[in-house]
């Protein structure tokens, strides 16, 4: 096999400025390649923080939930009748009827009353008018 070189092109005047061509290219490939990584994670970054915020929105909505009802359930569990301040007079009503009684009876009998004339008069039999029972009672 026989070569005939008729001429030549200088290395540096052809192939030179192509490779320069193709290295600026693949400088560009690399550089867009670089700002699409960048982009992908700052866009996964943004993705995160937003899942994040949701999970604690969530969490806190769930505590506050938790919240309402345990309050709610103490509200049902331990409510104050709205008839305590009458079941407290009541009780205090029914003691002091129980010992205006014990009292009533012991006057009936004389008991405890050093004056005769009013001695006599808790002790007499006589009926009285019913305006005098009633004060006498009273």
């Amino acid at each position: 096999m026989t070569v005939n070189v008729n001429s030549s092109i200088p290395v540096t005047t052809q192939i030179v400025p192509q490779l320069s061509t193709a290295n600026g290219t693949l400088t560009e490939i690399a550089t867009t390649q670089h700002q699409v990584g960048a982009a992908i994670n700052a866009s996964a970054n943004k993705i995160s923080s937003s899942i994040e915020q949701a999970e604690q929105s969530r969490a806190t909505q769930d505590s506050f939930a938790r919240q309402s009802e345990r309050l709610e359930e103490s509200r049902r569990s331990f409510a104050v009748p709205e008839t305590i301040c009458t079941e407290s007079t009541s009780g205090s009503a029914a003691r002091v009827s129980s010992q205006a009684r014990a009292t009533q009876s012991s006057y009936a009998r004389g008991g405890g009353v050093s004056n005769k004339t009013i001695k006599h008069a808790l002790t007499d039999a006589t009926p009285a008018a019913p305006e005098q029972v009633q004060y006498q009672s009273a």
